[in-house]
């Protein structure tokens, strides 16, 4: 997500268990966040809590700095995304 926007520049499928992506899955998703502005992000927020090891390497690789913070951080701008993605899962089930 581009933090100035919040603008979605990109997603992938994660599994629910803890596990890194794979060195292909972060290419394609820099690749697609190029796609917006044609231009990589200057600088990646990545949270804490997520292994992120390999996507760190890989935008370090492309020329990104990479800020790793607590996801609390990162509720202003994902909260709303978050939400709308767990509405899109909810079929009128009892909450």
């Amino acid at each position: 997500m581009d933090a100035a926007s919040c603008f979605i520049l990109g997603s992938a499928p994660v599994p629910m268990a803890p596990t890194e992506p794979t060195q292909l899955e972060c290419r394609q998703l820099l690749k697609q966040a190029k796609a917006h502005k044609n231009q990589l992000p200057k600088t990646l927020f990545l949270p804490t809590n997520q292994p992120a090891a390999s996507l760190s390497a890989e935008a370090m690789a492309q020329g990104i700095d990479v800020i790793r913070v607590d996801e609390s951080q990162l509720l202003l701008f994902i909260a709303e995304v978050r939400e709308t993605f767990r509405a899109s899962f909810d079929h009128g089930d009892a909450q």
